[in-house]
């Protein structure tokens, strides 16, 4: 319905029939507005929910991150010191044990470092995937987090407007 905010003395006076439909379609429409606020207040209510839920999630995912990132530095920390051992222990058999052993110590060292190397491999390429999906969802989540700012923006733009309205209607009134 269109509003049209010009009015006379007549349009508005009472005791003339085209008055009194002309108040009657203005307070429909203020009604109507009112009902679209009311909304319009739910669903910014709504979206300020789901903007907390967001946050919760995206703090979530940082501390899933931080508990990566700490899993990966304790593995790192093992792997050298499983080095660091193995080091050591193969100096210790070099220099004290025979010939067999050495052998025995070389096979053993190669298969270990190959183990060791390998879970290395695998844990950077745990944490590259996991750091590279976080990193998108979390582009993601503050991609959205904009535009339900950028709505919230819009609501209040609206909030404004009703409030414009309704000083015109009591000015009217």
């Amino acid at each position: 319905m269109r509003i049209n905010f010009t009015t006379t003395n007549n349009d508005v006076n009472p005791r003339n029939t085209y008055g009194r439909l002309r108040m009657c379609r203005l307070s429909a429409s203020v009604e109507y507005v009112n009902e679209y606020v009311e909304f319009v207040n739910e669903y910014v209510e709504y979206v300020n929910e789901y903007v907390e839920y967001v946050n919760e999630y995206v703090e979530y995912v940082n501390e899933y991150v931080e508990y990566v990132n700490e899993y990966v530095e304790y593995v790192n920390e093992y792997v050298e010191y499983v080095n660091e051992y193995v080091n050591e222990y193969v100096e210790y058999v070099n220099e004290y044990v025979n010939e067999y052993v050495n052998e025995y110590v070389e096979y053993v060292n190669e298969y270990v470092n190959e183990y060791v190397n390998e879970y290395v491999e695998y844990v950077e390429y745990v944490n590259e995937y996991v750091n590279e999906y976080v990193n998108e969802y979390v582009e993601y989540v503050n991609e959205y987090v904009e535009y339900v700012n950028e709505y919230v923006e819009y609501v209040e733009y609206v909030n404004e407007y009703v409030e414009y309205v309704n000083e015109y209607v009591e000015y009217v009134n």
